[in-house]
Order: C-alpha cells, then structure tokens, then sequence
C-alpha cells in the first residue's frame, strides 16, 4: 500500500501525462490534504472513437495512515506480520522514504 510519504509525494508532480498515443491521452491532477490525510488522483482521459473522442473522469482517493496504525490494525484482525518491505522487487527495509509498504502477514 502507498505510504503517507508516497502519497504526499504525488504533491511533486501536481499534474502529469500519463498516455499520449494516437488512441488515448491520460492526464493525472494529484494533490493532498494534510488535516484528512487524504490523497486525491484525478484521472482524465481521452479515448479515441471513430472520428471523435470519448472523455473519461476518474477520482481516486486514499488516507494516509501511519505504519503504526496499520501494524496496529493487522495485530487487531488476528494477523501476524512476518515481514515487511518497502520495495518489493529488492525486498528491501522500509525506510522513512519509501513510497509504499508491503505486508507479509499470516493468521496468528
């Protein structure tokens, strides 16, 4: 799962293109507000139909929470966590920096 510093992050780059071929253009708008701790992706898209173009809105919103409180969560619904990484690919320590979490848990 993304991170409070992962989703804070998406501040750096305010708004992106994702996609840009002849079929579809994809923008993302993100921002993040800090008393909620809540992330917003705006997803707008463009999508190619004969001779026109179809538009789609997406909103995607995530809270923030801290490793703390997501421990805390996994230990309160009866799982043991075995492990923890902050990237997957390496399997690599979580860091105050990463982006996101990875969770192995098993059920106590």
């Amino acid at each position: 799962m993304n991170t409070i510093y992962g989703l804070v992050s998406w501040r750096e780059q305010p708004c992106n293109i994702e996609q840009d071929t002849p079929e579809l253009f994809e923008v993302h708008c993100k921002d993040y507000d800090f008393e909620r701790n809540i992330a917003t992706m705006r997803i707008i898209g463009f999508v190619k139909r004969g001779k026109g173009w179809i538009r789609i809105e997406e909103v995607h919103r995530e809270r923030g929470y801290t490793i703390k409180e997501i421990e805390d969560c996994l230990n309160k619904a009866g799982l043991k966590i075995i492990a923890r990484w902050g990237d997957i690919r390496e399997m690599s320590e979580l860091k105050p920096d990463s982006r996101r979490v990875w969770f192995v848990t098993r059920k106590k």
